[in-house]
């Protein structure tokens, strides 16, 4: 994330409600134990993940993020620059990164996903795609420019989370349009492939969808207003 244009992490909108419908499933799914989230903000995604029994946790974010908040020890979160490359030590069972990568510079961004296939051989990831919003967004793309880039090193999509939480009312509507699943563990073929899958499509959330109707309707309205209250040009003073 650009260290110079700081991401404001507010605990009424980094809550717990996607975290606790989505980590079960992923749990149940992966059965990992241990999980890195880069982009972890306060780290919500990660309390989850404890509170259900994975102990092993890291979180790596920029020095933007207010300590004072964590969700989680300080011990297991790691101050670092995410438009840099990260050199992993070790490896995680699972690696996330949700709703983080559109907020890197776009030259940043291959080496943001090869230091997601440095931490983990599966990875949970979700970015924001063109005209969906948000605090500082800087790269919003469509799905294939993430999909290419983790294909480039051997990771596979498996597109069977959005399906999973497409009409579930309790996700943020980003994480339910955007969130895939890279592995090159072909292990995992055979149980990733009985879930249902979007195949990787370029897709827009009802939700999403209406809030933009909804916000062009808005942004109409005051420039008709502000038309209507400009003197008309054929009158002379």
């Amino acid at each position: 994330m650009n260290e110079k244009v700081k991401y404001i992490h507010e605990e009424n909108f980094h809550n717990f409600g996607a975290a606790n419908e989505i980590v079960p499933f992923i749990i149940n799914l992966l059965e990992p134990k241990s999980v890195v989230d880069v982009g972890c903000g306060i780290g919500t995604w990660l309390k989850i993940f404890k509170d259900k029994g994975v102990i092993d946790i890291l979180g790596i974010d920029g020095g933007y993020v207010d300590k004072r908040m964590l969700k989680i020890n300080q011990k297991n979160f790691k101050e670092f620059d995410l438009e840099k490359f990260y050199r992993s030590k070790r490896k995680f069972d699972l690696a996330i990164s949700l709703e983080v990568a559109e907020h890197l510079s776009p030259t940043s961004a291959d080496d943001f996903v090869k230091t997601l296939i440095g931490l983990s051989n599966i990875i949970i990831f979700s970015a924001a795609i063109p005209y969906q919003g948000g605090q500082n967004h800087i790269n919003e793309n469509k799905p294939s420019y993430w999909i290419e880039k983790f294909e480039k090193s051997g990771f596979k999509l498996y597109d069977v989370l959005r399906p999973q939480f497409w009409n579930n009312e309790n996700i943020d509507s980003w994480y339910k349009q955007n969130i895939f699943l890279f592995t090159n563990q072909i292990n995992l073929d055979s149980k990733l492939n009985t879930l249902k899958s979007f195949y990787g499509s370029y897709l827009v959330h009802p939700e999403i969808f209406k809030y933009k109707v909804i916000e062009h309707r808005h942004y109409k309205f005051q420039y008709e207003t502000i038309m209507d209250a400009l003197p008309d040009e054929n009158i002379i003073d």
